[in-house]
């Protein structure tokens, strides 16, 4: 029985150790956040919308048909209700709107745009939500990372101490060296500790874009290589066309256009095809008494106040400010797409130059050990030498994940989205 249990205890251990080891690779994150965030399903409800309030605009074209029926019964005090006869009817119409001076029309070709608006504000959420969550995932990649950092350099600091400690109690080393070598432990300890609550929070952030409530167990795959190939320039005019902030500028322009159009239609007059047929009689269903019409309806407003000419200028006015938006909004994205552009680049090379820093800083300390073991150079000069490892260690992940949040933000302004990682 003790077997078994201690074999049912074993089996259960390891099993929680392999899920805790499981990583999240960025693909996965990528399903996840499709299918759980919040802000992707609110996007996708509102683009839902959009498709349903555009058929109203195109139901004006089509015939409205319509049906009635009723019973009804006529008396007063004076009368006995029940030798009184109920009447029955039941009828359809029908309306057929013919001209409207093109609103209904503008109206249609407005919904339209309006439809490729909702669109192209689901790719900028998408993009944006693929922004943050390559952000959440690149954090926690560096926090992960510099877990491992802060652990190195405590045990390396730990080593210090003591070999410090051991030379000043035999007469080496005097006791500011010591003094500092235990500064520099207690900031090894400080690092580690505040390296462990970042780690708990890049999980947060991340869980949170996930759409997870449980954080615990989350880690990713870690994986500095870049998606984009940066030996090429781009070519930026043709980036600019593409860009969902500058496309989503032409639309506005053009359902500006549109309503103004419907605007000048308000001033014609409206012509409507009409038709109806109804039956009535004592009997139901009643058989006689047949009554149809037909005939064309054309109404104009010939006084209203000022009221459709004030509309006209509203349009006319908000055309200006969609044509001027544009011109500005051009040049901006261009300079946004370039200077993200330009970023990138210097993430790059900053990214090498750090790596270079790194292996020379290695070289360095390697070489200052077997100095200071041999006492060739003093403490001051050592030191100098193990802080400045340190430092090239940060660095270097720093600048790592400084290139990967720069590519990101050029993925985002390029138009990538969540759909794309999964081309």
């Amino acid at each position: 029985m003790k077997k078994t249990l201690f074999f049912l205890i074993l089996v259960l251990f390891i099993f929680k150790i392999n899920l805790a080891a499981e990583e999240l690779t960025w693909q996965m994150c990528v399903d996840e956040a499709l299918q759980n965030n919040p802000q992707i399903s609110q996007a996708k409800a509102k683009l839902d919308q959009a498709k349903a309030n555009a058929w109203a605009a195109k139901a004006s074209l089509f015939p409205q048909i319509s049906v009635s029926a009723g019973a009804s019964r006529r008396g007063n005090e004076f009368s006995n209700l029940t030798s009184d006869p109920t009447s029955y009817s039941y009828g359809a119409s029908v309306r057929q709107l013919l001209f409207d001076g093109f609103q209904s029309l503008n109206n249609i070709n407005k919904s339209n745009e309006e439809i490729e608006v909702a669109e192209l504000n689901y790719k900028i959420t998408s993009a944006s939500i693929r922004y943050k969550l390559r952000q959440a995932y690149v954090n926690l990649m560096k926090a992960q990372e510099l877990l491992n950092i802060t652990e190195d350099i405590l045990s390396r600091r730990k080593k210090q101490y003591q070999d410090i400690k051991m030379r000043y109690n035999a007469g080496r080393e005097h006791k500011g060296s010591l003094l500092n070598a235990e500064a520099s432990l207690a900031q090894a300890e400080f690092e580690k500790e505040q390296a462990n609550r970042n780690f708990i929070v890049a999980k947060q952030v991340l869980a949170k874009e996930l759409g997870r409530q449980d954080y615990n167990e989350l880690s990713v795959k870690t994986d500095f290589n870049l998606a984009n190939n940066l030996d090429m320039q781009p070519d930026f005019n043709g980036l600019l066309i593409k860009n969902y902030n500058y496309i989503l500028l032409e639309k506005s322009k053009k359902i500006a256009e549109y309503s103004d159009a419907s605007s000048i239609g308000a001033f014609f007059p409206s012509i409507n095809l009409n038709g109806s047929v109804s039956r009535g009689g004592d009997e139901f269903p009643p058989q006689e008494n047949t009554n149809w019409s037909a005939g064309i309806n054309l109404s104009l407003s010939l006084l209203d106040g000022g009221l459709l000419l004030a509309k006209k200028n509203a349009a006319d006015a908000y055309l200006k400010q969609t044509e001027e938006e544009l011109k500005y909004g051009e040049n901006d994205i261009i300079l946004n797409i370039e200077q993200t552009w330009n970023n990138l680049i210097d993430a790059k090379k900053q990214n090498e130059i750090q790596e270079k820093f790194l292996s020379a800083a290695y070289e360095r300390a390697k070489i200052a050990d077997v100095q200071y073991s041999n006492g060739l150079i003093n403490f001051d000069n050592w030191t100098i030498i193990q802080d400045n490892l340190v430092s090239s260690k940060k660095s270097y992940l720093n600048s790592q994940v400084n290139l990967l949040l720069a590519e990101a933000a050029w993925i985002q302004i390029t138009g990538g989205t969540l759909e794309d990682e999964k081309k």
